[in-house]
């Protein structure tokens, strides 16, 4: 099917995307190194990581993420791998469901350390190796070099951001400062949840709603009307005035 437009040959709009793009593997690898990899993505909120060695497995764009808070009690997250082997470091929770097989050991321990399930690397929940059995000494080997792979983490109202490219993602401050200065008065780190209410389509939910709100203002800073999201759902126009992209409180609410 042929790109088109609804409002047929006129000046300045731009047509729609041709539909086999949403379907198309070779367009999704280059949305997903040139967008998706390079943004930062809601994964939670804060509550869900109280405490120093709290941490989680994400599954982000085809990447296993743990992240955890560590002995001084920030956020840190890294590619779930091991850097001697490659092996998974933390199991996901669906990982030890199978109860037909012996369960995956590995992970956080004790609170204090990320202990790899093959040859029992040890690393702080800073990401830094701190034990490799059998082969302190060896040549070649500087525990002192060598750190788990870093994933960029930042929270803003209580929410988890992470970018799985850092040293490309946008700066994280100008990346939330048009929402944050318009929902200024709204509490969001405040509106604390139960950690057990936020998994599973919950979590999923989350993070798809709260990216929602700041592509929306995103693509409103660029001068949007033709290609408005507000108008598709209720609940949003109860956060923000259709053209200015303004917070309001719903009459009534």
């Amino acid at each position: 099917m042929p790109a088109v437009s609804p409002w047929g040959t006129g000046q300045g709009l731009e047509h729609t995307l041709p539909s086999s793009w949403y379907q198309r593997e070779d367009i999704y690898r280059l949305e997903l190194q040139h967008i998706f990899l390079r943004e930062w993505i809601c994964v939670g909120r804060e509550e869900m990581l109280q405490e120093a060695g709290d941490h989680i497995v994400l599954a982000v764009h085809e990447e296993s993420i743990l992240l955890v808070r560590n002995q001084a009690e920030k956020l840190k997250g890294f590619y779930n791998v091991c850097r001697h082997r490659g092996a998974r470091l933390c199991p996901a929770v669906e990982d030890n469901k199978d109860h037909h097989r012996q369960p995956i050991g590995g992970g956080v321990v004790n609170k204090s350390a990320i202990l790899c399930p093959y040859h029992s690397w040890r690393y702080d929940l800073d990401g830094q190796l701190t034990k490799a059995p059998h082969m302190e000494g060896q040549a070649g080997l500087r525990m002192e070099d060598v750190q788990l792979y870093p994933v960029g983490v930042r929270t803003w109202g209580g929410f988890i951001f992470i970018s799985l490219r850092p040293e490309l993602a946008p700066d994280f401050g100008a990346y939330v400062r048009a929402p944050a200065e318009n929902f200024i008065r709204y509490p969001l780190k405040a509106r604390r949840q139960s950690p057990d209410s936020l998994s599973g389509p919950v979590l999923r939910w989350v993070g798809r709603t709260v990216g929602l709100i700041l592509r929306s203002y995103e693509i409103a800073s660029k001068g949007m009307g033709e290609n408005s999201i507000f108008g598709l759902n209720v609940q949003l126009n109860c956060l923000f005035r259709y053209l200015s992209a303004q917070v309001y409180v719903c009459p009534g609410k």
